[in-house]
């Protein structure tokens, strides 16, 4: 699910590499992805989610990356 999830927001299949943004600590970057995720893992079972599930919680800090995957 991890891999899936990453993969879908921040690979770039036309250049083949990573999306513009996503390293560092940045807002929407794979470091806030991660705390994100232990955030919510108090209350919400996410390993049990779908990916497109979690998507869908992400908050605006990730929709440049959410808003590639409907490009």
């Amino acid at each position: 699910m991890g891999v899936e999830l990453a993969t879908a927001l921040y690979y770039d299949p036309d250049t083949e590499g990573l999306r513009v943004g996503s390293q560092g600590n940045g807002p929407g970057s794979v470091r806030r992805l991660s705390a994100f995720l232990n955030q919510v893992a108090v209350t919400v079972d996410y390993k049990r989610m779908s990916v497109e599930e979690i998507l869908a919680l992400l908050p605006n800090e990730f929709a440049r990356f959410t808003e590639a995957l409907t490009s």
